[in-house]
């Protein structure tokens, strides 16, 4: 499939399960979907590529950065590896996003999870507690057990406490044996970038950051970034969670371009939104343009009523 086709698909199963999506034009952009189901609970963000090999380190910690700030999940979908076609069914990895092909992606929409992850070895995602009581119903000791399935007793005890996962064919020798169903879905991953610190980015989204105390996270395309507030694992409860999707260019036809994009991310997002320029561009579509001096002089709770008005 070429990488037109995945996004055509992607696109698809999107609206046929009712979720509301935004899709990026750009090849160049960090996401090229990003979608919520219709009670705004969950929020993907999609990357697609016709071989999943092409995508970097760089790209990875971009997206993992914007996935935590929103509380996303970030999915690769793709064709093909180095090694071949991905089949369907399996979820693999790539740094620390989760990859799979349309198929398989539709199986997670429609609430069919895949118990296969591909990492060195295509494993199977094993339920510990099934295990656990299919070897009680049996009133079997765990020695007892080991001998009845030709298990070692080590690795019965590291299925059971979900410290590894078995292969494949593992499980399924199991299953055959027990008449049992013992595996589960496969839980999305929460990507998270493979270094810590900031990304190199542009002087006036970090000084945003700086002066404004907002967690940030750069995104250059399809828009410039986002800020968040109560966003944080461990934050306070009490602090309301504030997410504001903006746009910074002196360009106008930039600008222009640019606006639609904003407009949809927000909405998807139920986020604030505001265009950072030093011009004051006519058509915005009453998104609020500030300058970044007059956006730094609000402050971050000046700033979030201003763009609740």
């Amino acid at each position: 499939m070429t990488r037109q086709q995945i996004l055509s698909r992607v696109c698809a199963l999107f609206s046929q399960e009712g979720y509301a999506y935004y899709a990026s034009q750009d090849s160049r952009a960090c996401f090229d979907v990003m979608a919520t189901d219709c009670s705004h609970r969950e929020t993907l963000l999609v990357k697609a590529l016709e071989n999943v090999d092409g995508f970097t380190r760089e790209m990875n910690d971009r997206l993992a950065r914007i996935s935590t700030l929103l509380d996303a999940w970030s999915v690769l979908i793709g064709g093909c590896n180095r090694a071949g076609s991905l089949e369907d069914g399996v979820v693999y990895r790539r740094y620390a996003i989760d990859v799979m092909s349309p198929h398989t992606l539709e199986q997670y929409l429609t609430g069919d999870q895949p118990t296969l992850r591909k990492e060195k070895k295509l494993l199977c995602e094993l339920d510990p507690e099934k295990l656990k009581s299919a070897r009680r119903e049996l009133k079997m000791s765990r020695p007892e057990f080991s001998r009845f399935t030709g298990i070692s007793e080590e690795m019965l005890y590291r299925y059971e406490h979900g410290i590894c996962k078995p292969v494949s064919g593992v499980a399924e020798h199991m299953e055959n044996l027990l008449g049992a169903k013992l595996t589960r879905g496969v839980s999305p991953s929460h990507n998270t970038p493979s270094e810590a610190g900031p990304s190199p980015d542009v002087s006036d989204a970090k000084s945003v950051d700086l002066f404004l105390g907002f967690r940030s996270a750069y995104v250059r395309n399809p828009i410039t970034m986002f800020l968040g507030i109560g966003t944080k694992p461990g934050e306070a409860e009490d602090v309301k969670k504030e997410v504001i999707a903006i746009h910074m260019s002196d360009d106008t036809r930039t600008i222009s371009k640019k606006t639609g994009a904003l407009k949809s991310i927000s909405n998807i997002l139920k986020s604030k939104r505001c265009i950072i320029s030093n011009l004051k561009p006519k058509d915005t579509s009453g998104i609020p343009v500030l300058t970044l001096r007059e956006m730094c002089g609000l402050g971050k709770k000046g700033l979030i009523k201003f763009l609740s008005e």
